[in-house]
């Protein structure tokens, strides 16, 4: 990062690890019955000892979802639902302190199929050139890099 002093960086070069497209990919959404402030701090305590004790395995993916009527993890597991309830049962056994009932939902696709769930759209847009490489003297930014 350059800049980033109280203000904000400019991100001068990406590097992405890549993996070959899953023949099978389960779409994942997990309800979290968080309504007030207590279930709230502790729901929150709960998913970041899971994600720090290294509970999340690197086949799967999420995102909270919240607004003012429902809190939800969305997500996708590259693999089949059997071994997304194995991977994701100790987390929802955690959410699931104090009798709390935790209801999820699965649906298994193609990749394609996943990613257009996920992405909250039946169109993705393949054509457009994702592999250029620009250098931030054509986007204007200008000064030393």
């Amino acid at each position: 990062m350059r800049g980033a002093g109280s203000n904000f960086g400019i991100v001068v070069s990406f590097k992405f690890k890549t993996f070959a497209v899953p023949d099978l990919v389960t779409v994942f959404s997990v309800n979290l019955p968080w309504n007030n402030a207590s279930s709230i701090a502790t729901g929150w305590t709960n998913l970041q000892d899971w994600l720090k004790s290294g509970g999340m395995p690197a086949e799967m993916n999420m995102r909270l979802f919240a607004n003012r009527f429902q809190t939800q993890l969305q997500g996708m597991y590259y693999g089949n639902s059997t071994e997304l309830r194995t991977a994701i049962q100790p987390l929802l056994t955690k959410l699931a302190r104090n009798g709390t009932s935790i209801s999820h939902q699965s649906q298994e696709y193609d990749w394609m199929g996943a990613f257009s769930h996920y992405s909250y759209s039946q169109e993705i847009d393949l054509g457009h050139p994702y592999n250029q490489v620009k250098h931030p003297s054509s986007l204007g930014l200008h000064g030393t890099w």
